[in-house]
């Protein structure tokens, strides 16, 4: 309330009285502020004021209004329980660090992120992140601020519980379409998460992550952890599926209802889950949150289908699952077991209700499982090992029944068990041939769902590939068994690409093309594609497939006129000429189109054969390597470093990386010196791409010569000492790559 004073400067300015708070929702806010102002009608026929503040471009704010206007009612609605303040404003404001906070009844947040224009609006992904954050701040209005936590080491589920919740909101509203199966949250939020928690064997617990930096000197940055932050949202979401989301709902709602409990004082969120779990009269509820919270790391699911007196069954078996664990590491590793929703689909592809939760070391079910953790929406791994379960598999993709999701999950999961010693065996070898080789053959269809899970198949049999190199005989095993069939398969254009040929598609496409390189029949084929690069017509080459069809032009490149061709690419001038012969598919401009063709043309290089062509290749590296990227043209020559060099297409007796090395012999001293001089631009780049090189050498060495790669470093420590190059980490890294390889050649030849 404002009263004028005898003063015409001056106003007493009274505020109503202070609800109960905790003091860090408490805020308040001065400036010469615009505002847009509106009333929202709540339950009751209830109406509280809303009013937007920013410094400028108010009017930009009116999306955050019509979005307030509808998802404030609608958690009212959710919680069953009233606003909790009689008013609500937002603050924009230019400098805010924390980017928004949940100050009770008005929040601030960082104006760029809401004060947004019209045709800014236009874009999807700019409205799905500002209604995110908008809601998740009204969440807090509840969860956080009315019901509030008497630790920061709460916060994590205070921010968890606010996203989640948003999310959820959102996608049931239709805001934020499919947002629980979409590659933001699945791809870029729970697998980086998994793959890191996986990768750290003395990895912390949520609640041993919350109990750390909490003392008084503290900042909000020095407690809130990523990590922690997006396991909760994976455990509420998991939660919410295996209780049911209305019943979650209904538990929510409970305790809102008890206010003398919940508001009256602060609390810790394990009181919300024992009062949920009361509510709902089940245990589990509480078991499961205090696994997920006080449990690190996270397991894999072992799935075994065999059949026993006439009758199909299913072991499941859990572990903590460890990337590369020695045998040491593994005898003391805490394994306690989890509890694991299920999210089992029978064969008939209805969820199985009849075992939700794995909560021992072992579950039989009496019956075949097709999948575990449909979706993708379990924290955890799941490890197929058995030949009925990829049959199984198999027989749905036939059908189409399988999800996409469920299928690109089978491939990630395989991703992480191929290469790992402590883990993989030959039937993950087996079990990724076995779709491969299934989706590859002539009776079934690609469907247009699965082009993008096949895209991560051929990533892991990309990481085989590379592995095999040693192995004329492993590496004609896969050729025969998968990459021919599939290159077969695909119904290649001769003339122009179909402009709305899926995305995925061209990238399998990309991916056979370069995996089939050798192929007399691939490079006939990839020098039409060439030819309509260079000449035309007007998009007729996608850019999905540039590289890989300048891999294939150059590793059958037999003459120097054919090979300048492509490097005339490696000049940016001649890439611009020719990028309207381009398929956009993203639209990128001109410039950055021409830059990936370059890029693409100077990693090509290094496939040619030819020794003349060899021999130009490495003197252009020497002349330009103190240029950025220049290391790149050696990417070739790791594919092909066993293969003997040829002379106008006849074969001569020098290897591949033995020229290579003479190379890297005869010039190592004079770049190391100059790349270890400090303080200079030219010194940087040269030092960034020496260690490049040397790493991508020594690969070629490690399988069967690790003593000459072992021999030069202790010789080049006598010259230089322990030089900034450290050569010895770099050693190492390759080392442990090789190891992984090995894991793979091992149980390859074994199928073999």
């Amino acid at each position: 309330m404002v009263e004028a004073l005898d003063s015409s400067q001056k106003h007493l300015v009274k505020f109503a009285k202070t609800p109960l708070m905790t003091t860090s929702v408490f805020g308040f806010s001065i400036g010469d502020l615009e505002f847009l102002k509106t009333e929202i009608k709540l339950e009751g026929d209830r109406t509280i004021p809303v009013s937007i503040y920013a410094p400028w471009d108010i009017a930009n704010a009116a999306f955050t209004v019509d979005t307030v206007q509808k998802y404030l009612p609608l958690l009212e609605s959710y919680f069953k329980c009233p606003y909790p303040l009689p008013k609500l404003d937002f603050v924009l404001l230019p400098y805010l660090s924390d980017m928004a906070m949940e100050n009770f009844g008005m929040i601030t947040i960082q104006l760029n992120h809401l004060l947004i224009p019209p045709n800014a609006l236009a874009n999807e992904s700019v409205r799905e992140q500002a209604q995110q954050l908008i809601v998740h701040e009204l969440v807090h209005q509840w969860m956080g601020n009315y019901i509030s936590f008497d630790s920061w080491e709460s916060l994590w589920f205070n921010e968890s519980f606010a996203t989640w919740l948003a999310c959820h909101i959102l996608e049931q509203n239709g805001d934020l379409s499919h947002y629980w199966t979409s590659e933001p949250y699945l791809l870029q939020q729970v697998e980086p998460t998994m793959c890191r928690d996986a990768a750290d064997v003395n990895g912390r617990s949520i609640f041993q992550i919350s109990q750390r930096n909490t003392g008084i000197d503290s900042q909000t940055s020095d407690i809130f952890d990523p990590e922690a932050y997006t396991k909760g949202i994976i455990m509420l979401r998991s939660l919410q599926l295996a209780t049911g989301e209305s019943h979650l709902q209904k538990g929510l709602e409970s305790v809102f209802e008890d206010t003398k409990t919940f508001h009256a004082r602060s609390v810790k969120p394990m009181d919300i889950w024992n009062h949920i779990g009361k509510f709902l009269k089940s245990q589990n509820i509480t078991n499961f949150v205090s696994s997920w919270t006080r449990t690190p790391g996270l397991p894999v699911v072992k799935v075994e289908v065999e059949e026993k007196d006439g009758k199909t069954q299913t072991k499941l078996t859990q572990h903590r699952f460890i990337n590369q664990l020695s045998t040491e590491e593994k005898d003391q590793l805490e394994d306690v077991p989890y509890q694991v929703p299920l999210f089992g689909v029978l064969p008939d592809g209805k969820m199985d209700t009849k075992n939700v939760l794995l909560t021992d070391r072992t579950l039989t079910l009496d019956y075949p499982i097709l999948v575990i953790n449909h979706l993708a929406q379990g924290y955890y791994r799941v490890s197929y090992e058995s030949e009925e379960c990829y049959a199984l598999i198999n027989d749905k993709i036939t059908e189409e029944t399988l999800s996409e999701i469920d299928l690109r999950k089978i491939f990630l999961d395989l991703s992480q068990f191929i290469g790992d010693e402590g883990f993989q065996n030959s039937i993950h070898l087996h079990g990724l041939f076995k779709i491969l080789n299934h989706i590859a053959s002539p009776s079934t269809k690609i469907a247009s769902k699965y082009w993008d899970p096949l895209s991560k198949g051929l990533e892991v049999l990309q990481t085989i590939d590379r592995a095999s190199l040693t192995s004329s005989k492993l590496q004609s095993f896969l050729k025969k068994k998968i990459v021919i069939p599939l290159f077969n398969k695909i119904d290649w254009p001769h003339g122009e690409f179909d402009k709305s040929t899926n995305p995925h598609e061209l990238k399998v496409m990309s991916q056979v093309l370069f995996l089939n390189k050798n192929s007399a029949k691939c490079a006939e084929l990839c020098q039409i594609y060439f030819k309509h690069l260079l000449q035309g017509p007007r998009s007729s080459v996608p850019l999905e497939l540039v590289n890989s069809i300048l891999v294939v032009v150059l590793q059958h490149c037999a003459n120097i006129k054919q090979w300048k061709k492509i490097f005339d690419l490696v000049k940016r001038s001649s890439c611009t000429g020719i990028t309207n012969h381009v398929i956009n598919m993203y639209d990128q401009n001109s410039s950055e189109t021409a830059m990936l063709i370059q890029n693409g043309a100077i990693e090509s290089l290094g496939f040619c054969l030819d020794s003349d062509i060899v021999k130009k290749t490495l003197n252009f590296i020497t002349s330009n390597i103190e240029s950025e990227g220049m290391e790149l043209a050696l990417f070739g020559f790791n594919y092909n470093f066993k293969k003997r060099l040829n002379k106008n297409e006849k074969p001569q007796d020098q290897v591949v990386r033995e020229t290579i090395w003479e190379w890297y012999m005869g010039n190592f001293d004079q770049w190391a010196r100059k790349a270890t001089r400090k303080g200079t631009t030219t010194g940087d780049h040269l030092h960034k791409a020496l260690r490049s090189i040397s790493l991508i050498i020594f690969q070629m060495f490690v399988a069967d010569e690790p003593q000459k790669i072992e021999k030069f470093i202790n010789l080049e420590k006598e010259k230089l000492g322990q030089s900034l190059l450290s050569l010895d980490d770099i050693w190492a890294s390759v080392q442990q790559d090789e190891e992984s390889r090995k894991t793979i050649r091992r149980d390859l030849a074994s199928l073999v």
